[in-house]
């Protein structure tokens, strides 16, 4: 991403934020499930307030050469593993707490803030870091994602791009499908879509990248 203005540009650089992960317009709720040549959008928002914006603030959308898979995981995987430092730092400092404290001890005072905006955080990481590794097929074409037939078996695989030791065979995921959605209403014909079986399944780690994923083979 690259700024153009005046000098004050440079500063603000580290003040934006991805507010919506990109999405394509009709599927504005699942982010990151993207389909090839079709539009999608993404959104930024500017943390800081300017009593004085003299300049046109121009934001640009910069894809990185070398932005690649391998990257990718090993920037998540950094993010993860630093979060679980600072959660055992806070576990440290309560055990220093237990062995001595006074009054307006600040670590009595923010040790559950802190714990909790870490979690939180770890918990986001989380979540942002599921990709569709597979999109919706029939096991018979599965070059031909989206193209599904009513009444047949189709498949949806998901990675997680964090690798961390301590969520291998831990982590599970549940696949759910919208029930309350107008098209139901509105489009005639609109498809219903079931889960035969179970719709949670623990992500098993994959030996050839070490990655976990998880597939679901048994929804129509």
């Amino acid at each position: 991403m690259s700024l153009g203005g005046a000098a004050q540009a440079a500063p603000l650089r580290s003040s934006f934020v991805v507010e919506r992960q990109p999405c394509m317009p009709t599927h504005l709720q699942r982010p990151l499930v993207l389909r090839t040549g079709v539009l999608f959008t993404v959104k930024l928002r500017l943390l800081v307030k300017l009593q004085e914006l003299n300049y046109k603030l121009k934001v640009q959308v910069v894809f990185d050469k070398d932005v690649n898979e391998k990257n990718t995981v090993k920037g998540f995987t950094t993010i993860a593993e630093s979060l679980q430092q600072v959660r055992q730092q806070i576990k440290k400092l309560e055990e220093l707490e237990q062995k001595y404290t006074y009054e307006s001890d600040p670590i009595t005072q923010h040790k559950k803030t802190l714990h909790d905006r870490t979690l939180g955080l770890f918990k986001q990481l989380i979540q942002c870091s599921f990709v569709v590794e597979r999109q919706p097929c029939m096991p018979t074409h599965l070059q031909r994602p989206l193209v599904l037939r009513t009444g047949v078996l189709f498949t949806v695989k998901l990675r997680l791009l964090v690798k961390l030791q301590e969520l291998n065979y831990k982590l599970k995921v549940q696949v759910v499908f919208d029930k309350d959605v107008n098209e139901k209403n509105t489009v005639k014909g609109f498809r219903k879509f079931n889960i035969l079986g179970t719709n949670t399944k623990v992500m098993n780690m994959e030996e050839s990248n070490g990655s976990l994923s998880a597939e679901f083979r048994h929804l129509i």
